[in-house]
């Protein structure tokens, strides 16, 4: 029988309106099976209590961020294990270094989710104003909840839908740095007009090419002639449960700190920062 389905799957997929079928049913039926199956698994290894234990007080323990408090109302599921730890995308934790070494006067954050990074950046760059958007009204209420109990709110804005116009029309003057994590909407929002436009500014962007192979190509090809690049890749979740070494893992088996370190990226994500030549 197993062979039977094999075969069966093996010719079928030739043919488009087999395959069309099965693509638009099965398959993210079966995708959808998995990530629930997944979720379950990890609810069983992590509780909520567990990933309190991480920082009893809510406050991130390491990582650029260290010191930055969530809120009570915060939902402390697994996913949510790498920002309290303070491991979240580590792989760039050496540019936001650099990044808060710099004088920014604004600083945009397109896709702020529940305020990472607006509120982080706004915490240690306390001379520049932060406007951060997001089109998900549950996280602008968590970012704003956050930037209010960290001290920030007074220096950041929010909005919903942030496009070219936004852009245009907000008070960057001098040099600002805008952050996207818009999942493929960068390809649509850097246009050729607004990399001119954003020429004295710094610009950091994860980009999503598992939406879109071409989006990483287009950002370099539009950037290129007015700014600097650079490249940074993302690690696989496997390799951070070897190689972080924290106090708060220890005790735990390797299947356990996965879960803890996790971020779930479907594919190798690469981040594109970049500065202007002049």
């Amino acid at each position: 029988m197993k062979n039977f389905v094999k075969s069966l799957l093996k010719h079928g997929v030739k043919n488009e309106v087999f395959w069309s079928l099965v693509n638009s049913t099965l398959i993210p039926m079966a995708k959808t099976a998995e990530w629930e199956r997944e979720l379950i698994v990890k609810r069983r290894i992590i509780s909520p209590e567990q990933v309190r234990a991480i920082s009893p007080d809510l406050r991130v323990k390491h990582g650029p961020f260290q010191g930055m408090q969530y809120p009570e109302s915060t939902n402390l599921s697994p996913g949510f294990c790498p920002f309290l730890l303070g491991t979240y995308e580590q792989e760039i934790h050496h540019l936001i270094d650099r990044i808060c070494s710099k004088k920014y006067s604004a600083v945009v954050d397109i896709g702020c989710a529940s305020g990472y990074y607006a509120v982080g950046l706004a915490m240690r760059l306390k001379d520049s104003c932060v406007f951060a958007y997001d089109i998900n009204e549950h996280a602008l209420h968590a970012c704003r909840e956050m930037a209010d109990i960290n001290g920030v709110s007074e220096r950041m804005t929010t909005g919903a839908f942030c496009d070219e116009s936004t852009l245009r029309s907000l008070p960057l003057m001098g040099k600002a740095l805008v952050i996207c994590d818009t999942d493929g909407y960068e390809k649509e929002l850097f246009t050729k007009t607004l990399v001119d436009f954003l020429g004295p500014h710094d610009v950091l962007i994860e980009t999503h090419d598992y939406i879109d192979l071409k989006i990483s190509a287009r950002m370099k090809e539009v950037f290129h002639t007015t700014h600097k690049i650079t490249t940074v890749l993302s690690s696989d979740d496997i390799e951070k449960s070897h190689e972080y070494d924290y106090e708060e893992l220890r005790g735990y088996d390797l299947n356990e700190r996965k879960i803890i370190v996790e971020e779930m990226r479907p594919a190798i994500q690469k981040w594109l920062f970049m500065e202007p030549h002049q």
